[in-house]
């Protein structure tokens, strides 16, 4: 019987440290075979681990540049918007989401893609009320636009 190869997608939600303790067991999987092909399936999972590392701090420094100007105080992704970073409301409501814009449009650039994002709109940034928030918009806007 033959069999038939199809494509899977596997989504989960993991903390960073249970990623790295994944990643460092793909590693002892990949040094305890001998089957090329095997190892070269591991590697591509790692990669894309490494990549969904990359993204996701790399969102959160662009979010950190953007938001900066505007408090003075330090930003975490746990930090309040309003009440923590202590940011005009105003500016939230009307020029987020252009900030938005401007890092997922830098994104798809980083990654050689050619596709055009579907724009991240006021109402959307709005809904934002922590720094991981916006970093969950852009990083969903950018991977539905990849």
């Amino acid at each position: 019987m033959k069999q038939i190869k199809s494509n899977m997608k596997i989504n989960f939600n993991v903390t960073q440290e249970e990623a790295k303790l994944l990643v460092t067991s793909l590693q002892y999987a990949i040094s305890q075979t001998s089957k090329v092909n095997v190892k070269k399936k591991l590697t591509k999972i790692i990669n894309e681990i490494n990549q969904d590392f990359w993204l996701d701090s790399s969102i959160f420094n662009f979010v950190h540049n953007l938001l900066d100007p505007y408090t003075n105080s330090s930003i975490h992704k746990n930090s309040h918007l309003v009440n923590q970073l202590s940011l005009d409301v105003q500016w939230i409501n009307q020029f987020l989401h252009v900030g938005c814009n401007k890092i997922v449009i830098h994104l798809l650039k980083l990654s050689h893609s050619n596709k055009k994002p579907t724009l991240i709109f006021a109402n959307s940034a709005k809904k934002c009320t922590k720094v991981q928030d916006i970093v969950d918009l852009i990083k969903n806007t950018y991977e539905n636009a990849k």
